[in-house]
C-alpha cells in the first residue's frame, strides 16, 4: 500500500522540498495564475498557496502555529482567510486540472505510450468526465 508518510518531528524542510518538486513538475504556479489566483497588493498569492499546501502535510494547524508562537510567515491569518475566500479564484478548476495533469503524466511515464496513443487516451479520459467538470478543464489538443 502506498500513501503519504506521516513522519513525526521537524520535517518541514523535507515537506517543502517535496512540494517544491511537485510545483515544478506540474507547473502549479502557471495553473494557479490561469485560475485567476492572484493578489494585487502585499504577499504573493502563490506563496500563500504554497504555505497552505505545506500546512496540509505538516503536523500542525495554522491556529496551533499562531498559539504556540511558531508561525514564521510574514503574513497574518486574515490574509490567509481573505485569500481562501476570494471569489475570483476558481479553486474547482485548479484542483481538477492538477488531478488530470497528474494522471496523464503518470500514464505517460509508466506506460510509454506513443503520442498518438497518449492523445487517444487523453480524449477518452476527458470524455468519461462529467460534463460539469469538462467545462473547467483544458480540452486535449488536436493532432
Amino acid at each position: 500500500m502506498t500513501g503519504i508518510a506521516q513522519n513525526q518531528g521537524n520535517d518541514q524542510r523535507e515537506i517543502s522540498a517535496t512540494l517544491g518538486e511537485f510545483y515544478a513538475d506540474y507547473g502549479v504556479a502557471g495553473l494557479h495564475r490561469a485560475c485567476r489566483g492572484e493578489k494585487h497588493k502585499g504577499f504573493s498569492a502563490f506563496r500563500l498557496f504554497q504555505y497552505l499546501l505545506c500546512l496540509v502535510f505538516s503536523d500542525r494547524s495554522m491556529y496551533m502555529q499562531l498559539a504556540t508562537g511558531r508561525f514564521a510567515e510574514a503574513f497574518g491569518k486574515n490574509t490567509v482567510y481573505r485569500f481562501l475566500s476570494a471569489a475570483k479564484t476558481n479553486w474547482e478548476r485548479l484542483v481538477l486540472q492538477l488531478i488530470v495533469d497528474a494522471v496523464l503524466q503518470t500514464v505517460r511515464e509508466h506506460f510509454g505510450l506513443s503520442e498518438e496513443q497518449l492523445l487517444d487516451f487523453t480524449r477518452q479520459f476527458y470524455d468519461r468526465l462529467p460534463a460539469s467538470y469538462q467545462r473547467f478543464l483544458q480540452a486535449p489538443a488536436a493532432a
